[in-house]
């Protein structure tokens, strides 16, 4: 893996599951074309335990949920882009959003109410949201009955306020949930 690469992988919030075994290939591989023939065998046996250091830093790297990189990368308007991608709820409602805390809590108000999926009353209502790379990056609580306010959550946010279990973070969403 190259400079580019790595940056390119941190920037996706270090890769989802599923991405993330060809990738420690892909590091081991790498690793693995570094080893010099020819060295003097103490510097070999350094080489390797540095070596060994690296593949367990990515491996630490690895196992960081990919929704606590991806939090700060989060505008208001991909929060609310992001909330029709994930619940069909929001489908045709032109929401709109506005930071609370910074990659962590959006309040959101929707232009319309629902009129896909109407239920009474959304309050207590719970949502998906689906994140720039079309994976579950957190997810919303409706505010009032009518469906037109909403607070938002992002990574373990989201998981604390009861809307998701942790394993779904980073989960991809290939198309938005219903129900």
């Amino acid at each position: 893996m190259n400079e580019v690469e790595f940056s390119d992988f941190v920037k996706r919030g270090l890769g989802s599951p599923a991405s993330s075994s060809p990738l420690m290939g892909r590091i081991t591989q790498a690793l693995g074309r570094t080893d010099l023939p020819g060295r003097h065998t103490t510097v070999r046996r350094s080489f390797r335990v540095t070596k060994g250091l690296v593949v367990l830093a990515a491996l630490v790297a690895l196992a960081a949920p990919a929704a606590v990189v991806a939090t700060s990368l989060l505008t208001p308007h991909d929060v609310a882009v992001g909330m029709p991608g994930g619940s069909a709820v929001f489908q045709g409602t032109n929401p709109s959003c506005v930071v609370v805390t910074d990659g962590v809590e959006y309040r959101c108000t929707l232009a319309h109410p629902p009129t896909i999926e109407t239920v009474p009353s959304y309050l207590g209502s719970k949502q998906i949201l689906q994140g720039t790379d079309s994976t579950i990056v957190g997810g919303c609580i409706g505010t009032n009955s009518n469906g037109l306010h909403w607070d938002c959550y992002i990574g373990d946010a989201a998981v604390q306020h009861g809307i998701l279990v942790k394993s779904m973070l980073g989960q991809p969403l290939q198309s938005p949930s219903h129900g």
